[in-house]
């Protein structure tokens, strides 16, 4: 079962998936060290004011809350809430991910992934995430990188969230 933080209704669309085509094409196609090269060039997805107005509109829903497992891979068990941005699609057809945290912070990150199970690159974004929440939820990604890696890219120096000195 879903639950829905703060939907507002208001614009969809948007997200990781929205690149334009031949972008898309290449992000299908690359690998993480790839991936990562050309993210840093052409950043299609990092406007962090976007997507905090596009989450605030459409709000989040958490299908696999914390402590909970994965519906494949039971196994698996989720470290922080985990859901998905509404109305929002991502690069594998379904919405955006996103990790939920306890902090009241905002979005503070995102993580390029690679799936190699099903080979699709991914945006999964951290919201209120507090700096251990972003540390669990970087090793949960990155705990087997023979099923799934991924880079993560802070809206700004990790040090802020410590020190309480975020913008």
């Amino acid at each position: 079962m879903s639950s829905v933080i703060g939907s507002a209704g208001g614009p969809s669309g948007g997200g990781f998936g929205s690149v334009g085509g031949r972008q898309r094409g290449l992000l299908a196609q690359c690998t993480l060290r790839v991936c990562i090269i050309f993210h840093k060039q052409f950043p299609p997805w990092a406007n962090w004011d976007a997507w905090d107005e596009l989450i605030a509109a459409n709000g989040i829903s958490i299908d696999r809350p914390r402590g909970s497992a994965h519906p494949v891979h039971s196994e698996i068990i989720y470290p922080i809430d985990y859901g998905y941005v509404n109305d929002t699609v991502g690069e594998d057809g379904d919405e955006v991910d996103i990790f939920v945290g306890t902090a009241e912070v905002g979005l503070v990150g995102a993580m390029v992934t690679v799936d190699h199970g099903k080979r699709d690159v991914e945006l999964k974004l951290l919201w209120n995430c507090s700096p251990t929440e972003i540390y669990v939820a970087n090793g949960f990604i990155n705990f087997d990188q023979t099923l799934m890696e991924g880079r993560l890219v802070m809206r700004q120096p990790l040090i802020g969230l410590w020190t309480g000195r975020a913008p």
